[in-house]
């Protein structure tokens, strides 16, 4: 937190700090955290990827297969994306 007092339009600061708090069983605020990111990089698939995450931990199923599938059209090849999407039996040619 104290490094968004220093840089708080940095997203990389804003991934890091949602993936602690996705670690240590707060994906709420994760959320909120990896959406406030989103205002600075819309176009991290990383981003929407832990977004997505949050969200099916919070039980948000619809809402996670929506933030991987964004994550999947910015970035095809990646891998956490393709995994997320395919154990919630969606299709990953």
């Amino acid at each position: 937190r104290h490094a968004l007092s220093l840089r708080e339009d940095d997203p990389k600061i804003y991934r890091l700090l949602g993936s602690i708090l996705l670690n240590t069983g707060k994906p709420e605020k994760a959320e909120k955290i990896f959406l406030m990111a989103r205002k600075f990089d819309a176009v991290d698939a990383h981003i929407l990827n832990n977004l997505g995450v949050a969200r099916l931990e919070m039980g948000k199923r619809d809402a996670a297969i929506a933030a991987f599938s964004e994550a999947r059209r910015m970035d095809p090849e990646n891998q956490a994306v393709r995994d997320n999407l395919a154990a919630l039996g969606k299709k990953v040619d």
